[in-house]
């Protein structure tokens, strides 16, 4: 993440030297040296309402890994300081949106080269020492040939306590350390991008179908917070009840085309169809259990806004598609007897 360049603070004036017991006069001239360096420093002022939003997320855990490991650990490795560091962090991870609510701005730049540094993969070497007596009889049955070799090897290190005057030899160990961090709640993975004329025609064919997507059904009045389900699925991970009951809502309108897919299979000249159907049906009814049991949306795609529209909108394309196919074949065969 790039850092700001810190202006040089003036250097308060050299003072005769105060006696080392005089704790409340260092103390002192500590505070007066940060007014002095405050006062020639631009800092960036911390977005209260952001700053409210990055805590209330932190101490429930659903901050992305990276981000909470640039908090806690990079600030503290920031030549501008751990505080400015924090400062520009959030205030460039939020982005308020028009209807009052903060949108985590993982996929910028900055943050997914950051995420990537973050998942790679780290070995570092680790030893734990014991004294050569010990290890001997212990790891080796008295061997002093093959402790020597495992030495001569490097398998083996042999350091020298220098207080005891204790030779101590350590196993040489490969520790592998993957952090992996949480998907962060903006970023769609797993699923196409969908471009505007697409999401247009989803909502087009959802309308049709009476599936409203909304994420609250909090009314004025009603004594519940009206971003309630917004701040269950963006804080703590979870998904609102009624984008539930719309997943179900679907999930009952493949099944049902299914059956009335299966009525058609008798006819040659709909086999085909119907095996396309039922394949991409079925296929859809394994995605909404999953869905609606474990939270999960296909391909380990983040649960968000974004891409719950994407995934509900598609199955809602499909299911128009195929009803008009099953409803287009039931007149044809109407028409022939």
């Amino acid at each position: 993440m790039p850092s700001l360049k810190r202006p040089a603070s003036a250097l308060p004036p050299t003072s005769m030297k105060r006696p080392s017991g005089s704790i409340k006069d260092v103390v002192s001239e500590l505070q007066n040296g940060m007014q002095e360096e405050d006062e020639n420093e631009q800092v960036e002022v911390r977005d209260k309402q952001k700053a409210q939003k990055f805590h209330k997320m932190l101490s429930s855990g659903s901050l992305p890994d990276h981000i909470v490991h640039m908090y806690q650990v990079e600030s503290k490795k920031s030549k501008e300081g751990a505080r400015a560091y924090q400062t520009k962090l959030i205030n460039q991870l939020f982005s308020k949106t028009s209807d009052g609510t903060y949108r985590l701005m993982t996929d910028k730049h900055e943050f997914q080269e950051y995420r990537q540094v973050f998942q790679r993969t780290v070995a570092k070497d680790t030893t734990e020492a014991i004294p050569r007596t010990l290890m001997l009889a212990k790891n080796f049955h008295g061997n002093e040939v093959l402790l020597k070799k495992a030495i001569d090897n490097g398998e083996v290190v042999a350091k020298t306590d220098t207080d005891s005057n204790i030779e101590y030899l350590q196993f040489r160990k490969l520790k592998k350390e993957i952090a992996r961090g949480n998907e962060e709640g903006e970023r769609v993975e797993g699923t196409k991008k969908v471009s505007k004329e697409q999401a247009h025609a989803m909502a087009d064919v959802m309308s049709k179908l009476k599936w409203k997507f909304q994420l609250t059904k909090a009314s004025a009045g009603s004594g519940q917070d009206p971003k309630a389900d917004e701040k269950l699925m963006n804080e703590n991970g979870g998904i609102p009840q009624n984008i539930k009951k719309l997943a179900t809502k679907a999930k009952d309108a493949c099944e049902r085309l299914l059956r009335d897919g299966s009525k058609l299979i008798a006819q040659a000249d709909l086999q085909g169809l119907v095996k396309e159907g039922y394949k991409t049906l079925s296929t859809h009814i394994q995605n909404l259990n999953n869905f609606l049991m474990f939270d999960d949306l296909p391909s380990d795609a983040s649960v968000n806004k974004a891409s719950l529209e994407n995934f509900i909108g598609h199955i809602a394309q499909d299911v128009e598609k195929f009803n008009g196919e099953i409803q287009a074949a039931k007149a044809r065969a109407k028409a022939k007897s």
